[in-house]
């Protein structure tokens, strides 16, 4: 269960993450 969860969160930043940087390539 621990291991999913981790996964999970590590899945969810990683969209974050591309989600930000598309964001601040758009304004640039």
């Amino acid at each position: 269960m621990a291991c999913q969860l981790t996964l999970s969160l590590i899945c969810i930043f990683s969209l974050l993450l591309t989600a930000a940087q598309s964001k601040t390539l758009k304004r640039d």
